[in-house]
């Protein structure tokens, strides 16, 4: 699968949740696969959110949660082989790892409305 471009990257915090990806104003987005990168040595665990409109983070918004990644390994999560996940202005993609060791990529296209 051809992906498109890299809308975002940030390097965790641990433990607390930062913003990847914000959607653009009057643009709509499609989310085609993230890369998670774990650069320690031992293993750590990520979640993945998309919230609507900025709001506090629900538990309905995970699409990833407590998943566990090796110490220098790299994972591909696609997200969606027919197209991607759409998401729409002012709506994010956040993340939340447990050590300061994960560095998050996000690809995909934006539509301009």
């Amino acid at each position: 699968m051809a992906i498109g471009r890299c809308l975002g990257q940030v390097v965790s915090v641990s433990t607390t949740e930062k913003v990847l990806y914000q959607v653009p104003y009057k643009t709509q987005s499609r989310i085609e696969a993230i890369f998670v990168c774990n650069r320690g040595a031992g293993a750590s665990t990520f979640r993945i959110s998309v919230n609507i409109n900025k709001n506090a983070t629900a538990t309905l918004d995970y699409i990833y949660y407590d998943v566990s990644i090796s110490g220098n390994n790299t994972m591909l999560l696609e997200i969606d082989s027919n197209g991607g996940l759409p998401i729409i202005t002012n709506n994010e993609v956040r993340v939340y790892a447990s050590s300061n060791d994960l560095t998050f990529s996000i690809y995909g296209k934006e539509d301009v409305a």
